[in-house]
Parts: structure tokens; C-alpha cells; sequence
């Protein structure tokens, strides 16, 4: 209302926006309720495939958002005894508000398969990155490097480990960062700093690159003790 009045609109105006804001709100919740299911979504092109099914980029029929959409077969991973896993990975999605781990948007299953309704990031993978440039300049690679150590430290202080972190589970926004993908391996566990590398915890969040600070001589004389 303090928006409304500030911009001088009138009563008939206001009243409108009120209507509209009030519809939008009912379709919403409305959407909630209903039960989702595969025929929501409109498949465009197979851009992964994993050990129980396959990743396809799809469009939501409804707002049109281009989405990733992870399908599995439940069979295959009851048979492979893989069920605690991939349950681990829709909770980590489902719970984190982490800028370094792609969103889930929702998950539903259906008779055969179990669906991860993902955000999809414009950018690829790295390990497509990689094949296209063949090799990067030092700032590029440096740039990479930096986010990684960032994405996998917020993994950490979830207090999770990924265990399967490769190029192809590295993928870019259309902003050129980098978000981690592919926890079905990941394992829960309580991670504690290794102080006698030099690296100060911190619980203050994620660190910005330019805040990473490694003292790599003492990493270096780490190492030697250890052969």
C-alpha cells in the first residue's frame, strides 16, 4: 500500500492491482496443491545421462520456464541398492539455499521413475568448457579454480561430502559461475578444519574469492612431513 501511495495512483487504479495481485496469489496456491507429473512438462533435448536414467532439458508448460529435469528408474535403484543415495541427494538440494549447489525446484515420481525438477544453467559443464578451449589462460583458470574451492567449502560447512566432484558435475550459469550438481554419492559427515595447513575456519559464510587466504609454505612443509 506505502508502494501504491507513493506512486500517486488513484483508488480505481489502486483497487486493480489489488485484484491482480489477489488472482496471482489463487493460481499459485492452486498450483501447489496440484499434483505434479511428467506431462507437465514439455521434453526437449537429453543433455546428460547417468546409471539409472538420464537428465533432459524440458520447458514447463505452464510459465514456460526452461527447467533440467532428472529422471530415474526406481527399479534399477532398488535392484543396485542406491535408494539412501539418491534420497540424500534430493534432501541436500531440497534444503540448501546455497548459491553453489544447483536448486531444485521440486521432485515428484510417478508408477516408474523418480523425477528432480532442477534448474537448468545455461552455461554447460566444465568438462565442455574444457574440451572447447583445450587449454585456459592463467586468469581463466585461476577464476575456475577459485569458485571450486569456494562451492566445495559450502558443501563442507553443510557438513556434507560430494565424493564425486568431476568436471562433467561442475556446471556455469549463463553468468560464467559455477554450481555444483550430482550428489548421489554424497555422504553426510561432521567436517573439521585441518588448522595445521595454515587455513583459519571461519563459520562467518561462503568466502568471496579474493578473501582466500592459503598460506601455501606451510602446506608445502605439510607435505614433506608426511613423506
Amino acid at each position: 500500500m506505502q508502494q501504491m501511495d507513493s506512486m500517486n495512483m488513484s483508488v480505481t487504479e489502486k483497487e486493480g492491482v489489488k485484484q491482480e495481485i489477489m488472482h496471482n496469489e489463487a493460481i499459485l496456491q492452486r498450483t501447489k496443491r496440484k499434483k505434479i507429473k511428467a506431462k507437465d512438462f514439455e521434453p526437449l533435448a537429453i543433455i546428460g545421462k547417468g546409471a539409472f536414467g538420464e537428465v533432459r532439458l524440458c520447458r514447463d508448460k505452464v510459465t514456460k520456464e526452461l527447467l533440467a529435469i532428472k529422471k530415474m528408474n526406481k527399479s534399477e535403484m532398488v535392484q543396485k541398492k542406491q535408494i539412501t543415495h539418491i534420497l540424500a541427494e534430493r534432501d541436500i538440494l531440497a534444503s540448501s539455499n546455497n548459491p553453489w549447489v544447483v536448486g531444485l525446484k521440486c521432485s515428484f515420481t510417478d508408477e516408474k521413475n523418480l523425477y528432480l525438477v532442477m534448474e537448468f544453467l545455461q552455461g554447460g559443464d566444465l568438462m565442455t568448457l574444457l574440451i572447447k578451449k583445450d587449454v585456459m589462460t592463467e586468469d581463466e583458470a585461476k577464476f575456475y579454480t577459485a569458485q571450486i574451492i569456494l562451492a566445495v567449502d559450502s558443501v563442507h560447512r553443510m557438513n556434507f561430502i560430494h565424493r564425486d566432484l568431476k568436471p562433467d558435475n561442475i556446471l556455469i550459469d549463463k553468468q560464467g559461475h559455477i554450481k555444483l550438481s550430482d550428489f548421489g554419492l554424497c555422504k553426510n559427515a561432521e567436517i573439521k578444519p585441518r588448522l595445521e595447513l595454515g587455513v583459519k575456519s571461519s563459520n562467518s559464510g561462503s568466502k568471496q574469492p579474493q578473501q582466500i587466504q592459503i598460506d601455501f609454505k606451510k602446506m608445502l612443509e605439510f607435505q614433506k612431513k608426511r613423506r
